[in-house]
C-alpha cells in the first residue's frame, strides 16, 4: 500500500518546521509602473502580445497595493512562513550597480516584512524570480554576459542584505535557473541563440549564486544569523522499462534538468554527462568559482510537482527544437507509449500530473545524493496543482472553492513527505505550497490556476478554497507545538 494511504502519527514535524505558501512578485504585485519601479523583461514580453490569453502582468493581483490583504489571508490560514520574491527593478529600476536605489521599493518590502513578523510569520525571501530588469537585457544581454551581470546581481543582493537582513533569516538567491532558459527559448530575451546562450546563462547564474552566497556568508551571516540557498526545480523521471538504456536516459534527464546546477553548487563542478555533451559551450569554472560554490547552500531548496517516464529515444511524432540540447537530447512522456495511460491524474499545464509516488522517489534521490553527503536539510519551496479547466468555471462556481482534485494532490504529496520523515529519516525544515492565490501564470496568463485561494476579479477579495483549509488542518495537527 502506498505510504500516502497510511495514517501518519499526529506529530511529524518539529516545532521549528516552517509551513506556509509561496508567490512571486511578477505574478501578484502589479503596479508595474508604480512607486518608481522600472520595467522587467516580462513587461516587454507582454507588450509584444506573447501571452496565451493576451493579458499582461501590469496589474496581476494588485499586491503592491493590497499586500495587507495577503498578510491577513496568511494569518487566517495559520501560516508560519511566507515565501515571496523581491522585484529587482522595483529596488533598482535599471538593475545597474551604477544607478540609484528606489527607496519607494525598499519601503514597500520593509512594510511587508514588518507586518509578517508582527503576526509571527517568517519571511522567506527569493532574491530573483525571473524578473530581469529590461535595461540590463537591452544594454548587455543580461544573463549571457557574466562580466556585467555578476557584479550587478551581487550589488542588488547586497542592498537586500543591508536593508532587510536584520529581519530576514531565510534567503534564496535564484528561483529555478532552468526556467530562466526555458522562457528564454520561448522568446523572453532579445536575440536569444538557444544553442549558445543557454549555457552562457547557466554559467552566469551559477556564478551569481556563488558570489551572493559568498558575500552573505563572509559579510552578513555571522551578525544576521540567517541561511541562504538556491531553489532548483526537479520532477522525478522514471525509466520506461528496466533496460540499461532507459535507466541511463532517466539519469541523464535529471543531470541536465537540475544536476547541472545542483552538482555545481553542492560539490563545485558540473556533472560529467553534461560536460561531455556540451563541451566548451559551457564555460569552465575557475578554482575560485569552485571554492565559493562548495558548501554555498545552508539548505537544499526544491520545487517539485510531477513525474514523467524516460524514453529510450524520441517519440515518432517528436519535432526537434531548442529544448533538445538544453535537456541533453533526452526524451520523456507523461502518457505510456504502449497503453496511452497518463502517469497520474492530469492537471494543467501539459507537464503536471498527480504522482505522489514520484515525489517520494525524488525525495529519496535528493536525500541519498545531496542531503546526506552535504549534511544539509531539505526545504520544499514549491509544490502544488493546477486543476484542469478550473479557469474556465464561471465566477460563481469558482468562488465556491470546491477543488477536490487539488485536495487529493496535497493529501498524496504531503502524505509522502510525512512518510519520508518517519520512515526514511528525511531532514526537512519547511514546506511552501504553490500558491497562496490564483495568480498570473506567466506565458499562460489567467488560463491556469494554481491558487489555494480564489480571487474575485472585480473586488480582488481573496477567498480560501477547500485545499487551503485542508493544508491548514494538516499542519495544525502534524507540527509540534
Amino acid at each position: 500500500m502506498p505510504s500516502s494511504e497510511t495514517t501518519p502519527s499526529p506529530v511529524i514535524f518539529d516545532r521549528n518546521f516552517l509551513h506556509g505558501f509561496a508567490t512571486s512578485a511578477v505574478q501578484i504585485e502589479g503596479g508595474s509602473k508604480a512607486g518608481g519601479k522600472g520595467p522587467s523583461v516580462w513587461d516587454r514580453y507582454c507588450d509584444k502580445g506573447q501571452i496565451f490569453d493576451g493579458s499582461t502582468c501590469r496589474e496581476a493581483r494588485s499586491s503592491f497595493v493590497l499586500w495587507e490583504r495577503d498578510v491577513e489571508l496568511l494569518v487566517a490560514l495559520g501560516a508560519t512562513a511566507y515565501r515571496f520574491s523581491i522585484s529587482w527593478p522595483r529596488i533598482m529600476p535599471t538593475g545597474s550597480r551604477h544607478d540609484p536605489i528606489n527607496e519607494a521599493g525598499i519601503e514597500y518590502y520593509s512594510n511587508l516584512i514588518d507586518r509578517l513578523l508582527f503576526h509571527g510569520i517568517e519571511p522567506i525571501v527569493t532574491i530573483f524570480h525571473w524578473d530581469t530588469p529590461e535595461a540590463l537585457d537591452a544594454s548587455y544581454g543580461s544573463w549571457r554576459n557574466h562580466t556585467e551581470m555578476v557584479p550587478d546581481f551581487t550589488a542588488y543582493a547586497r542592498i537586500l542584505f543591508e536593508r532587510f537582513g536584520d529581519r530576514v533569516s531565510n534567503w534564496i538567491t535564484i528561483n529555478e535557473p532552468i526556467a530562466v532558459n526555458f522562457f528564454a527559448n520561448m522568446g523572453l530575451y532579445k536575440n536569444w541563440d538557444a544553442k549558445a546562450d543557454v549555457w552562457k546563462s547557466v554559467y552566469t547564474m551559477i556564478r551569481c549564486h556563488a558570489e551572493v552566497s559568498h558575500l552573505y556568508k563572509t559579510v552578513f551571516q555571522a551578525v544576521q544569523k540567517g541561511r541562504i540557498g538556491i531553489t532548483l526545480s526537479a520532477d522525478w523521471v522514471e525509466p520506461i522499462d528496466s533496460s540499461d538504456q532507459a535507466k541511463e536516459m532517466a539519469q541523464r534527464k535529471l543531470d541536465f534538468f537540475f544536476g547541472v546546477t545542483l552538482m555545481t553548487v553542492d560539490f563545485g563542478d558540473y556533472p560529467e554527462s553534461v560536460k561531455q555533451a556540451v563541451g566548451d559551450r559551457l564555460p569552465a569554472l575557475s578554482s575560485d568559482d569552485k571554492a565559493k560554490l562548495k558548501n554555498s547552500c545552508d539548505y537544499f531548496c526544491l520545487n517539485s510537482y510531477s513525474a514523467s517516464w524516460a524514453l529510450k529515444g524520441p517519440a515518432k511524432d517528436h519535432q526537434p527544437g531548442p529544448f533538445d540540447d538544453m535537456f541533453g537530447n533526452t526524451h520523456d512522456t507523461h502518457h505510456h507509449p504502449l497503453t496511452g495511460e497518463p502517469i497520474g491524474n492530469p492537471g494543467q499545464p501539459f507537464f503536471l500530473f498527480d504522482t505522489p509516488w514520484g515525489f517520494r522517489k525524488m525525495l529519496r534521490y535528493v536525500q541519498d545524493r545531496y542531503l546526506r553527503p552535504c549534511r544539509i536539510p531539505l526545504f520544499i519551496t514549491e509544490n502544488g496543482f493546477a486543476v484542469k479547466g478550473e479557469a474556465e468555471l464561471d465566477e460563481t462556481e469558482a468562488r465556491r472553492g470546491e477543488d477536490a482534485e487539488r485536495v487529493a494532490y496535497f493529501k498524496g504529496y504531503l502524505g509522502e513527505l510525512a512518510a519520508a520523515v518517519q520512515e526514511d529519516d528525511l531532514r526537512v525544515c519547511g514546506y511552501m505550497a504553490w500558491t497562496l492565490m490564483d495568480n498570473w501564470e506567466w506565458k499562460m496568463g489567467w488560463t491556469c490556476r494554481y491558487g489555494v485561494s480564489y480571487v474575485d476579479p472585480e473586488t480582488q477579495q481573496r477567498v480560501p478554497k477547500a485545499s487551503a483549509r485542508w493544508i491548514q488542518q494538516f499542519f495544525r495537527s502534524s507540527v509540534a507545538r
